[in-house]
């Protein structure tokens, strides 16, 4: 199941229901905002370049993608993950156990943090094709 929300103004906060749960997935595409949702067991958040998230749970099971874009307010539970691609930008995410995974061109912001004594923070950089002539 694939639900793709319409753009709304920028100014405009949508809520997107229901939330990602049991293999549901939600797409917030350029223009689109989405905050206060719950991304459970089997849920994916995909969060596309020019779309913006705040205040999102990774609970355990759930996957949370983002691209080209700033999310604030992500908290990454335990058996969560958060992936970060090009462009994208975590700001504010709290890892409580959980993965947060940030691929070549992605950034935390600096505002990661861990607030238990588990949990990963993954730096992806692509390898030179050919190695260095000095």
């Amino acid at each position: 199941m694939a639900l793709r929300p319409c753009r709304p103004a920028a100014s405009l906060l949508a809520r997107v229901l229901p939330e990602p749960r049991s293999g549901g997935e939600v797409d917030v595409l350029s223009g689109g905002r989405l905050g206060f949702a719950t991304v459970s067991s089997g849920g994916v958040l995909n969060i596309s370049s020019g779309g913006s998230a705040a205040n999102i749970i990774v609970s355990s099971g759930g996957a949370m993608n983002l691209a080209g874009t700033t999310t604030s307010n992500v908290t990454v539970s335990s058996g969560g993950s958060e992936t970060v691609s090009s462009g994208g930008i975590a700001s504010g995410t709290t890892i409580v156990g959980g993965t947060l995974e940030i691929t070549s061109g992605g950034s935390d912001g600096g505002k990661a943090t861990f607030a238990a004594s588990t949990g990963s923070s993954y730096w992806m950089r692509p390898l030179s094709a050919e190695p260095s002539q000095e």
